[in-house]
């Protein structure tokens, strides 16, 4: 399968950071419409939304976190990629393509939030070889680009004694004949 470490460019902080605040806004939205008939509801005297469910949590809050949770582990463990990392080009895989529900659900609940505390266990993700955090690590998983471009290869030519600015690119075999008729001329 081609999802294996080898040749693998690994998605650095930043470029997760910004997945995570597309996914952010894209899952506060879904639970925001699916929050406002129970808060419309609360306000219409529906009791027992608003008041203490779960410590200090209300109904509609669990409600809402059951929700991101949701979007989070749905789209990693069916598409190996949520929408801002989809958009980003990068997606999660582990190293011997073990895939399953409790280790996608472990990831997104348990280990972002201890990644969370204090932010040291996404900021790791910076300095790390393989740039993984601290949920990344405890579930033996990775983000990598999903497809690299790869670059395109260009001849340059160079005159003896031309400095480089002023260097030729290239891009066909076919421009040699070209190249030697200028150097005729320095």
């Amino acid at each position: 399968m081609q999802d294996h470490l080898d040749n693998r460019a690994y998605a650095g902080f930043f470029v997760r950071l910004v997945a995570y605040v597309i996914d952010s806004i894209i899952a506060f939205v879904i639970a925001g419409i699916v929050k406002l008939p129970l808060s419309i509801a609360a306000g219409v005297g529906v009791t027992g939304l608003k008041a203490n469910f779960l410590f200090n949590y209300s109904f509609i809050d669990v409600v809402g976190y059951l929700l991101v949770v949701t979007y989070f582990v749905l789209m990693t463990y069916f598409a190996h990629a949520t929408i801002g990392k989809k958009l980003l080009n990068i997606k999660v895989i582990t190293e011997d393509d073990s895939w399953t529900f409790v280790n996608v659900l472990y990831r997104e609940t348990i280990g972002r939030f201890l990644s969370g505390m204090l932010c040291i266990g996404y900021f790791v993700i910076a300095v790390t070889e393989k740039k993984q955090g601290f949920h990344d690590m405890f579930c033996d998983t990775y983000v990598v680009y999903d497809k690299l471009i790869p670059a395109e290869k260009k001849k340059v030519a160079v005159a003896a004694e031309t400095p480089v600015s002023s260097a030729f690119i290239m891009p066909d075999e076919e421009d040699d004949k070209r190249v030697e008729s200028q150097n005729k001329y320095i």
